[in-house]
């Protein structure tokens, strides 16, 4: 095989739709079902469908897709600052939702580490919806 064809084969798909699109294809499929009229309704409804996923990740085996829903769904929810206006974006809380939006991508990468061990995957999906529902909370707080 040509690997240097290959690579820059992959490195122009990527470069055309970016990262998101090509290793977390349903982020945008998530993202455009919980469109709102503005950033922050996408916000809020993208947080009930991560609720619902985190829930069924809880109780089902990591390998059923619950998991990979609410990864995907993380991916998507960075997106909602796009949809934001300049006036929002520089609220207090939108400073509180990038931050927390970090904790959470490290919180999931400790779920995705121990998914085969349900007790301390659960451990950390308890972390996770805590860190969840104080996004949607700043959420909330930012004007619309």
């Amino acid at each position: 095989m040509n690997w240097p064809i290959v690579l820059v084969l992959l490195g122009g798909l990527v470069g055309l739709q970016g990262c998101e699109s090509v290793f977390h294809p349903r982020a945008s499929e998530f993202l455009e079902q919980a469109h709102g009229k503005t950033g922050v309704e996408t916000g809020l409804t993208l947080t009930e469908m991560m609720e619902r996923s985190l829930a069924k990740a809880k109780q089902e085996s990591w390998e059923d897709g619950a998991l990979a829903d609410l990864h995907d769904q993380l991916h998507a929810l960075k997106q909602v600052s796009y949809e934001m206006t300049d006036a929002q974006r520089e609220s207090p809380g939108h400073s509180t939702l990038v931050t927390l939006h970090k904790d959470m991508r490290t919180v999931f990468h400790q779920v995705w580490d121990h998914r085969k061990d349900q007790s301390l995957r659960n451990q950390h999906l308890n972390v996770f919806g805590q860190r969840l529902q104080e996004f949607r909370s700043a959420l909330q707080t930012i004007p619309q």
